[in-house]
């Protein structure tokens, strides 16, 4: 047990050098399973007769396996978490297999206006928010990123995420590339690989179908234009509207009059501006998410659309009150984890 916790020692050190790429993640059953039974094996072809030859050859095979473990976490459970990032939105789709995952929005500080004596220097929003999150799941290599329109509690965290992780491709509207806000962005990243797109469009990775509804024209990459994804998962539907306004809403029901979701992502963080109530109606959703800060400025989500939940009997969670909410499809149900709380239960679809 004593070189099993040396080793893992060595593997949080060499992971602070450049050179290195590591990122160990908080463990699961799985991968602790092999790690015991690899000291297991070795302790006991320690009490065989052996030579120094043979010992070398099992020390470097043994450490070879533990090392292809923690380099490269396998998520072995498919899941969606929406992550608890204060007043913002990042959605996380975890896959199963080697990070195989789509993450939606990054999260960002808001800059409200504040006095000198208020700024606090320490660490930044991604690195107390998204980025530990991350890296406790052992994610090392983001496959998609989508960035759903340009307010900083969205994509403000984009450069030091992409400084963290390498991210395959960063999908967001046509036109968004000439906001203001996110032509900077794109300054500071010019290492990323940005792919434009326009509704209707379909994007699949492994067992993730994401298809795009809105916008349909070039999106300024304000609220009403948020890219909104409808992605089809573990043969659940979920949707994510973004910033989307009510007209928005209406509009999308006058395209799509069929559209039902199981898991709905309230739009705007459960601001009055969103959420209709003939939306809501009309989507037959089993559970909402409202992403929000706790004691936020904007007093999201409002007392209006937690009403037009309760009079739709749409059971909800809030990232302010109950933290990180992790919502894991499996056959007797729909599991909804609710990190802060530590409270858990199942949805039937």
């Amino acid at each position: 047990m004593g070189v099993l916790v040396y080793y893992w020692l060595f593997l949080e050190v060499i992971s602070q050098w450049k050179i290195f790429k590591v990122t160990l993640g908080a463990g699961n059953e799985v991968v602790w399973v092999c790690y015991y039974c690899v000291v297991i094996v070795l302790c006991l072809l320690v009490e065989r007769p052996i030579n120094r030859k043979q010992m070398m050859m099992m020390a470097i095979t043994s450490m070879s396996i533990i090392m292809m473990l923690a380099l490269v976490p396998y998520q072995f459970e498919r899941k969606v978490i929406y992550l608890d990032i204060g007043q913002g939105d990042s959605s996380l789709i975890v896959d199963r297999g080697y990070n195989n995952v789509v993450l939606i929005d990054t999260g960002g500080q808001l800059m409200l206006s504040k006095e000198p004596w208020q700024i606090r220097k320490g660490a930044s929003h991604a690195e107390k928010t998204v980025i530990p999150a991350l890296q406790a799941l052992g994610i090392s290599r983001i496959k998609t990123l989508i960035i759903t329109h340009a307010d900083t509690d969205h994509m403000g965290n984009l450069k030091e995420l992409s400084q963290v992780f390498p991210i395959d491709r960063v999908v967001m509207s046509q036109g968004m590339e000439k906001n203001p806000k996110m032509k900077q962005m794109m300054e500071k990243c010019p290492q990323l690989t940005w792919q434009l797109t326009k509704a209707p469009t379909t994007y699949q990775q492994g067992g993730i179908m994401m298809h795009i509804l809105s916008p349909t024209n070039e999106s300024t990459g304000d609220n009403h234009d948020s890219l909104v994804a409808d992605v089809q998962f573990c043969e659940v539907d979920w949707l994510f509207l973004g910033d989307i306004d009510q007209e928005k809403e209406l509009e999308l029901l006058n395209v799509y009059p069929q559209m039902h979701t199981t898991i709905l992502k309230l739009a705007h963080h459960g601001s009055n501006t969103s959420s209709h109530l003939q939306f809501l109606k009309k989507v037959h959703s089993r559970y909402a998410i409202i992403s929000c800060g706790k004691h936020n400025h904007y007093h999201h989500p409002s007392k209006e659309v937690l009403k037009r939940l309760e009079e739709v009997h749409l059971p909800y969670a809030r990232t302010d009150n109950e933290g990180a909410i992790e919502i894991i499809p499996k056959k007797k149900g729909i599991i909804v984890k609710k990190v802060l709380t530590n409270e858990q239960f199942i949805i039937v679809p």
